[in-house]
């Protein structure tokens, strides 16, 4: 791989002369030793919807967002923090999908990281995102509803439940 180099006394940057395409820069400066490449680390971005869920029910991941200024993104590193799910580690980032959904077989609260190399070799700062899994006997909320007496029905949190009578009627229901 050549690279041109363009320079302004001690610091500058190379870059890959190509017609179109994608093209690679280096940003460097020179020090008494010779040329001290600098690069930016690749971005790691990481989704996962939703981020409340119950056990064993799918969870989708992306990591479609993450970029590079300084190359192209190689691979991925994606660990879900435990709970009986699956990492994925050294996934080429080229070739293995880019989304896909997790499940986790435990409850508790669990921290998803992303790592992203470039093809340079630089890696960037993790991506993190908390996951809460609940159980689905313990994650329905009750709601509770309370009336105005103008006939709009709203939610108040810690209300007194009351039971409603068929003949309840009228208003928004707001919640």
């Amino acid at each position: 791989m050549a690279f041109d180099r363009y320079k302004s006394n001690t610091t500058g940057f190379e870059t890959i002369a190509q017609l179109g395409g994608n093209h690679q820069a280096r940003f460097f400066c020179d020090d008494a030793v010779g040329g001290v490449y600098v690069t930016k680390a690749p971005v790691a971005k990481l989704k996962m919807t939703p981020q409340v869920q119950f056990i064993n029910t799918n969870i989708a991941w992306d990591v479609s967002a993450s970029r590079t200024q300084s190359g192209t993104i190689d691979t991925f590193d994606l660990t879900f923090g435990g709970g009986g799910a699956s990492d994925l580690t050294g996934q080429d980032f080229g070739v293995d999908p880019l989304t896909g959904n997790v499940q986790y077989t435990s409850t508790g609260q669990f921290t998803a990281t992303l790592f992203v190399t470039d093809t340079l070799g630089n890696r960037s700062q993790p991506a993190t995102l908390t996951i809460d899994i609940v159980d689905i006997a313990n994650g329905i909320t009750k709601v509770y509803i309370a009336t105005s007496d103008t006939g709009i029905f709203t939610y108040v949190p810690g209300g007194t439940p009351v039971t409603a009578n068929a003949g309840l009627s009228g208003g928004d229901l707001n919640v």
